[in-house]
């Protein structure tokens, strides 16, 4: 973008911090909610969030916590739902298919997609 250094390393000590205050929210055992500002300007669905997960995961949040937070934890957490409802036979189900490295990164969820079934 045409920056001088001086500006690129205050950026950069500022992601830096963040990094170092998230790490200190996951040791204090903060719950960390993984979303994005998706509609805002210049940011979008979708990738918005994958970028989002690919960020908390270079700033030190385990991919297991950032998957957990993202496939029903920020649910359970906003809507204080300890629990999603049973399936029953006959439920409609939703069916993402993604990489098995998922388990190692995040981002490999950009090669997903999903399945939807309805009753």
């Amino acid at each position: 973008m045409g920056w001088d250094a001086s500006v690129r390393d205050n950026l950069r000590r500022i992601l830096d911090d963040h990094a170092s205050s998230l790490q200190s929210a996951l040791e204090m055992g903060v719950t960390v909610l993984v979303g994005s500002d998706a509609g805002s300007c210049g940011v979008t669905h979708g990738a918005g969030l994958l970028d989002e997960m690919r960020l908390l995961e270079e700033a030190g949040m385990p991919v297991g916590q950032v998957l957990a937070r993202v496939c029903g934890g920020n649910a359970r957490t906003l809507f204080l739902e300890t629990d999603p409802p049973p399936l029953a036979a006959g439920d409609p189900a939703t069916f993402i298919l993604a990489p098995a490295e998922v388990t190692r990164r995040s981002a490999a969820l950009e090669g997903a997609f999903a399945l939807f079934t309805r009753r």
